[in-house]
């Protein structure tokens, strides 16, 4: 999450099109000889201003995320029921991500040949379930886990055979690991997710694993992880190919306050997140944070990202992103990168832009628009070859001398990120309020601009500004 917040603020921090007071545009100025209105010069201005905005754009793609949290976690489905007591609890091996969940896993707990201090079975004479509780406890850890299951199912004997298989029927696993140096507090849950009341897979079954995963603190900071996960054809869990992740929910709180949730989804309608017989699978990652989970001036920030997502995670790529920051006064600060696709997405290779928008309640300035036209590098999940086609400033003033100012730069080519210098064409707009704009159209070189200037009154001037906007000639028409 701070990375991508980072997105926003490094954006933010490009430049500021906050000028000193400036002369109202009826004020007369002279250069190079010319009387010319005090409107020309903050044209000038604002425009160098704006062009700064050339310099920094392709940070917003640098600060995606690159791996999609939740989507290849390693689950593993319990698969017996009554491991002999010599041997370690089972593995539950689950979230690889960094931040999210640690990785539950008892064989860095136990050694092979360590023992259980306490089995205990229950058998429940109505429905023929049998719980296990098996315990350890060491002046580092203790563990608890249960195991629930059915009488076994006993398939008819094979031709030859005199006994038919037996396969055991898990209900539930459950269980925790409570780390007595912090005090953190580990639980797992997998339970039937399809209402057949078996947790194992089975012919003829839905075969869904419900598994809920959490971390507490004794802070009152609490994750948890939701999957549903379900088995393919052969009937395992525990191969990725052939199964489906159905859903995915990560939620943080604090003192039971909810400040954090994630969410994967279906972006194709195919009613998986995840098909792993797929090549690919499209899926959208949509999250919000509030209260404790953001910084002092942020009172929530709402997430969407689209990626295109591959077996081989390091393949994976952002086709969409949307970040928007609501501000405890009332403002707001939203980040999208879309395509030019029907459903806003970009693939590499195609034309993406970059859009911020800032709005603040108070002060002269209400909006501020900064739109930048990129050719995406062809490599997917690789942007260091991207090229800025054009970039655009729009700003809306509350009160002051200007209504608004708009700026719009073509370089004479695409150029890569970090360029110090982007020759091309201009266009940039200064409207006061209840009057005629003044517009300017020209060149942009190392040494500034020359152009024209259009203002009120169809009254032209041609004009040469320096890089920093200001006017050296002003020669009216």
């Amino acid at each position: 999450m701070k990375k991508l917040l980072r997105v926003v603020l490094a954006l933010t921090a490009l430049g500021s099109l906050a000028c000193a007071p400036e002369r109202r545009p009826t004020d007369i100025q002279t250069a190079g000889g010319d009387d010319y209105p005090n409107a020309i010069e903050v044209l000038g201005k604002r425009s160098a201003s704006a062009y700064n905005y050339h310099e920094n754009w392709n940070s917003a793609f640098h600060e995606m995320p690159d791996s999609v949290p939740g989507a290849y976690d390693t689950v593993q489905v319990p698969e017996s029921a009554q491991p002999q007591k010599s041997e370690p609890l089972p593995k539950f091996a689950t979230l690889s991500q960094v931040d999210v969940l640690p990785i539950l896993s008892l064989d860095s707990i136990l050694q092979p040949d360590s023992l259980l201090d306490s089995v205990k079975t229950v058998v429940d004479s109505t429905d023929g379930k049998t719980t296990v509780v098996r315990t350890r406890d060491t002046d580092k850890i203790a563990i608890e886990d249960s195991v629930v299951s059915l009488p076994p199912k006993i398939a008819a004997p094979l031709p030859g055979d005199s006994v038919g298989i037996s396969t055991p029927r898990i209900v539930e696993v459950a269980g925790s690991f409570t780390y007595k140096e912090d005090g953190r507090i580990e639980r797992f849950r997998f339970s039937d997710g399809d209402g057949d009341g078996v947790l194992t897979a089975e012919p003829g079954s839905d075969n869904v694993a419900a598994i809920e995963l959490s971390t507490a603190w004794p802070s009152g900071e609490k994750k948890v992880r939701l999957l549903r996960i379900a088995a393919g054809d052969d009937l395992d869990f525990n191969r990725q190919e052939g199964n489906l992740l159905l859903s995915s929910r990560f939620v943080k709180l604090q003192n039971l306050d909810t400040v954090e949730v994630w969410e994967l989804l279906d972006a194709e309608g195919k009613g998986s997140i995840l098909d792993y017989s797929l090549d690919s699978n499209i899926v959208d990652w949509v999250g919000r944070v509030t209260g404790a989970g953001v910084d002092t001036e942020i009172l929530e920030i709402q997430t969407r990202i689209r990626w295109v997502v591959f077996p081989d995670a390091g393949r994976n790529y952002v086709v969409y992103f949307r970040e928007e920051n609501i501000l405890r006064d009332g403002g707001r600060i939203a980040l999208e990168i879309r395509g030019e696709r029907s459903d806003s997405t970009f693939r590499p290779g195609e034309r993406a832009s970059i859009t911020r928008l800032t709005e603040k309640p108070e002060g002269d300035t209400a909006t501020t628009s900064i739109r930048w036209s990129v050719d995406v590098d062809a490599n997917p999940a690789s942007y260091a070859n991207n090229r800025l086609v054009s970039f655009q400033v729009k700003q809306r003033y509350r009160r002051g001398d200007w209504e608004s100012f708009e700026f719009f730069h073509i370089p004479d080519v695409p150029v890569p990120a970090g360029s110090s210098e982007v020759q091309g064409f201009t266009e940039a707009t200064l409207v006061p309020p209840s009057q005629a704009a003044y517009s300017f159209s020209g060149l942009r070189s190392a040494t500034g601009w020359k152009g024209t200037v259009a203002g009120p009154e169809n009254r032209i001037w041609q004009v040469r500004y320096s890089p920093q906007g200001q006017v050296l000639s002003a020669t009216r028409e």
